[in-house]
């Protein structure tokens, strides 16, 4: 193979590297523009709602209330809490 038989092959291989290449480009293109049309299409048929409001206020969990039935569940001290006892 001489040199002109290969400057000629390697035209040929880039020439279809290149038709290859833009063949890509353009189905990328028809995607892309396929994709815009239908987010059009949904933008129109589905508007955006507006956002919920949030609610101000307590968060925390709601803890059960425990009734007492009429009994004493503890005993109270004459001295109070944290107080020492010396007797």
């Amino acid at each position: 193979m001489d040199f002109i038989e290969f400057a000629e092959m390697y035209q040929r291989r880039t020439a279809k590297r290149m038709q290859d290449f833009e063949a890509v480009l353009k189905d990328a293109q028809r995607k892309m523009e396929f994709t815009a049309q239908q987010q059009a299409a949904a933008r129109e048929l589905y508007p955006r709602r507006e956002p919920q409001p949030i609610a101000r206020g307590d968060y925390s969990i709601p803890r059960k209330r425990v009734k007492s039935n009429g009994q004493v569940r503890s005993v109270l001290r004459r001295e109070g809490p944290g107080a020492s006892v010396d007797k």
